[in-house]
């Protein structure tokens, strides 16, 4: 006859503890980090001494919880571009899979392409408990079936942008404004006046929130703005720079939306012979810093990871929980 297989209770009643706080140490629930650690490694003891392992569908269908996140990615189709070669996301799954293992969760990749939306698969994830909560990178204008998840209180987060009109989501991102008013200011600094500004997608939340930095900053001096929207693309960057180089009166400073395309126009102008004005980036990842010599805002994504992951388990602790927070930045010149 096959062994029978040690339970919650049979690891309680050795250890001499309740069934609820052993099986939340064995869960490895947040809530365990208050119970002394001696006490965990008694339970823990205990346990591998009955052999006991857990039973993912009992523990699935009694505490309706998976121990799954979700990140949904922007898909290819959406973008037109492969998501992966974002040095933004390398940066933040470094940070993401330590966050994951702090807390025993798992996750689940998801890209936001056609099926996703139209099978209403950001719906049937929470209804058939294959996720215990939901991140979300990039969100674009436009996407509003999101409201569809908050209408139903579920655990649902954020990174990066938040985009539907009229809803207060939970979202924790960079703090674009502030990333939009240091490389302003730098210009400034440098006696520019009239700025050209080479945007993201115009009406994109990230874009939006860092030309309200700008224009704050520009507003306090008496400074001008000229902008021009394209991607984060180095090929539409220097076409955009182009365009605001040929501008009358001449513009006497440029700020652009991603450090790489930055330096790419800087070395486009100095092969061609163009003097270029003076340039600042408003977002750079940490591994550019030494290979990108721009005045630049620095956005740390390995933070935005751990303060994310944090808040979606508090999320789904607490459904009571929400948060907004921003991700503070610094300026390298």
């Amino acid at each position: 006859m096959a062994e029978k297989r040690a339970s919650i209770r049979d690891v309680a009643s050795k250890a001499g503890l309740s069934p609820s706080l052993v099986s939340r140490i064995l869960n490895r629930r947040p809530t365990a980090k208050s119970i002394p650690e001696s006490t965990r490694k008694w339970v823990d003891e205990c346990a591998a001494a009955l052999k006991y392992t857990p039973n993912i569908n009992a523990k699935r269908l009694f505490s309706r919880r998976s121990n799954v996140i979700a990140l949904v990615l922007p898909s290819f189709e959406n973008r037109l571009e492969c998501i992966f070669y974002n040095h933004h996301l390398a940066e933040f799954f470094a940070g993401l899979e330590p966050a994951l293992a702090a807390v025993h969760y798992r996750l689940m990749l998801i890209f936001n392409d056609t099926n996703f939306v139209a099978e209403k698969e950001y719906l049937s994830l929470f209804r058939s408990h294959a996720v215990d909560g939901m991140l979300v990178w990039g969100a674009c204008d436009g996407e509003n079936y999101w409201s569809e998840l908050a209408d139903e209180h579920v655990p649902l987060l954020f990174l990066t942008s938040h985009t539907v009109p009229g809803c207060e989501f939970n979202y924790v991102d960079h703090d674009y404004r502030t990333a939009g008013r240091l490389a302003a200011g730098e210009l400034l600094r440098q006696g520019c006046r009239r700025l050209g500004w080479i945007g993201g997608t115009a009406g994109h939340a990230v874009t939006r929130e860092m030309e309200e930095g700008i224009r704050c900053e520009l507003e306090a001096a008496g400074g001008e703005l000229i902008p021009e929207y394209g991607n984060y693309q180095p090929e539409q960057a220097v076409a955009c720079a182009l365009r605001l180089l040929q501008v009358r009166p001449a513009i006497d400073g440029l700020l652009i939306s991603n450090a790489r395309p930055a330096q790419a126009l800087l070395m486009r102008l100095r092969a061609a012979g163009i003097e270029a004005p003076p340039i600042a980036a408003c977002d750079s990842c940490p591994p550019a810093v030494e290979e990108n010599l721009l005045p630049r805002v620095i956005m740390d994504d390995r933070t935005l990871a751990v303060r994310g992951v944090e808040a979606l388990v508090r999320m789904i602790e607490d459904n009571t929980y929400r948060i907004a927070w921003h991700c503070p930045v610094r300026l390298i010149s």
